[in-house]
């Protein structure tokens, strides 16, 4: 009996173009403003509205809403959608950066709680409080030490 050889698997090579960046900035701007017209927005105690999430109510890859834009590439991570429309800028993952949430909230899409910054930043933020009321009054501290501060609700009484 001939020995049969394993054929060889193709190796993917990894495009260092994020791909946000394989797409015109109109098709980005129609994919995001899509996905920006079925979301809902989560209140909150906050008082001031920009404070309140944008939440995408599509298809979730990993946790986080992503966009299919091609049958031959990757999805797109509504976030970095965000990221490019509305700030003009994407991470760079050779760089280590990644799209953080000062919200927490993965589902999140208002630009305004979307940043760039490394990889480990991102992941200090990770069980940050933000505020912490006092156990004998009614004042609540903010105790985030993250620059930007984290977006987080006021803790329910």
């Amino acid at each position: 009996m001939a020995e049969v050889s394993p054929t060889p698997k193709r190796k993917r090579t990894a495009n260092p173009e994020p791909a946000v960046m394989r797409i015109s900035i109109e098709r980005a701007t129609a994919l995001l403003r899509t996905r920006q017209q079925r979301a809902t927005v989560e209140t909150n105690d906050q008082e001031d509205q920009a404070l309140h999430c944008i939440i995408d109510q599509g298809m979730l890859q990993n946790g986080y809403p992503s966009v299919s834009h091609s049958h031959t590439e990757a999805n797109i991570q509504v976030s970095h959608l965000v990221l490019r429309v509305e700030k003009g800028i994407v991470p760079i993952r050779a760089e280590r950066e990644t799209a953080s949430h000062l919200c927490h909230n993965k589902r999140c899409i208002r630009a305004e709680h979307i940043i760039i910054e490394s990889i480990g930043q991102n992941g200090r933020r990770n069980g940050c409080l933000a505020f912490v009321a006092c156990s004998d009054c009614t004042i609540r501290v903010n105790a985030c030490g993250h620059e930007p501060h984290c977006i987080l609700p006021f803790p329910r009484e």
